[in-house]
């Protein structure tokens, strides 16, 4: 990692993970990247006359990897995730890097298959040709397939799994580490637009409150359904009044536009079975998963008329994973300024192991 003079003092490059540190050692690219600042660079860097897209946000490179889409291409595909991974993983296998193992045996490791093409199309031609068109198909949330093409020729295709530990770059000893930089770093502020309208929206004629029904996510029960009630103007807010416990619970902790004040007791289940208790802010949680892309799915275990037990599912299907909560809530922080919410977080659960966590968690 460089050190740059900045401000009179030493000022270390921040990379988002250490495979990237590694990746812009080996490149000789430090002192560049530190030097840059903030945004998207596009072509502005290259190896081996090679042109690199690099991503920086908040002081850290978030991103290295070969200018395979342009700005033009990541805005109208979406998707960045999936983007920066191709960028990233093609540009890593062709740097000169001490490996514990050859490139093809890499790639059978890590279940990349080149179905048509070669890495060498990657850098020799999709890297001097943007009218390529590019398509991805998720196949059933498991794996995915990209292709190349230009007209009805295939440049290049490839498939590769949905394993976030792949996509990202870090062992999951990394991924913990960092979730917890990133969560304690996120402020907890209050945001989140409201609905103009009641369009689509289905009303109780027992309470007058308003439904808008979000996804599920197995079951009916487990859902991202989303509650208003109209003040007295009749603008839309959400609902959240001890009178509907339930429903002022499921936006509570669906949503980051309620909360503020509430603390979280966490537990968090780290890898190799160890756990860690941590305090942090609702606003904070959940300001943090939605920025990471995640859906929040709201199910409720138990409740007492006072007390609810709850399970939250973040579910991140780009990325192939899903943080598991299991909360035990007062319904009293719905009127309390300050309070508190006793809850255990297990993170990075691949999709296929959900369902078996889900049943695993109400022993």
């Amino acid at each position: 990692m460089c050190l740059l003079l900045a401000a009179g003092r030493l000022q270390a490059t921040v990379y988002g993970t250490s495979q990237l540190q590694q990746m812009a050692s080996a490149m000789q690219l430090d002192a560049r990247l530190g030097a840059m600042p903030d945004g998207m660079h596009y072509r502005q860097l290259a190896f081996q006359g090679h042109d690199l897209t690099i991503v920086k946000r908040n002081g850290r490179v978030e991103h290295i990897g070969f200018a395979l889409f342009t700005p033009f291409q990541r805005t109208l595909t979406g998707h960045q995730p999936i983007l920066d991974f191709l960028e990233r993983y093609t540009l890593e296998l062709s740097i000169p890097m001490k490996r514990q193992k050859d490139v093809p045996t890499q790639m059978v490791e890590d279940h990349v298959d080149i179905r048509q093409g070669s890495l060498q199309a990657v850098s020799s031609v999709l890297l001097n040709d943007t009218t390529c068109a590019f398509s991805m198909e998720n196949r059933f949330g498991k794996q995915m397939l990209v292709k190349w093409s230009r007209g009805l020729q295939t440049v290049c295709e490839l498939s590769f799994p949905l394993d976030f530990e792949l996509l990202s770059g870090m062992a999951m000893q990394e991924r913990e580490q960092r979730f917890l930089e990133d969560l304690l770093r996120t402020k907890p502020e209050v945001h989140g637009q409201l609905p103009a309208t009641t369009d689509g929206m289905k009303r109780s004629i027992a309470t007058g409150h308003y439904l808008l029904q979000g996804e599920h996510y197995y079951t009916e029960q487990l859902n991202a359904n989303k509650y208003y009630r109209q003040d007295s103007l009749g603008h839309l807010q959400l609902l959240y009044d001890k009178r509907y416990p339930l429903e002022s619970l499921s936006n509570l902790m669906t949503t980051a536009s309620l909360g503020e004040g509430i603390n979280v007791k966490l537990t968090l289940n780290r890898y190799g079975l160890k756990k860690e208790e941590h305090s942090v802010q609702l606003l904070q949680l959940n300001n943090y998963m939605l920025a990471q892309g995640c859906k929040i799915f709201f199910g409720l275990m138990n409740f007492d008329g006072q007390q609810a037990t709850c399970e939250l599912i973040y579910k991140n299907e780009e990325l192939g994973y899903h943080h598991v909560m299991k909360a035990c809530i007062d319904t009293d922080v719905i009127t309390r300024q300050q309070s508190s919410i006793t809850a255990t977080l297990t993170i990075f659960q691949p999709t296929s192991r959900v369902m078996y966590l889900f049943d695993e968690q109400k022993k």
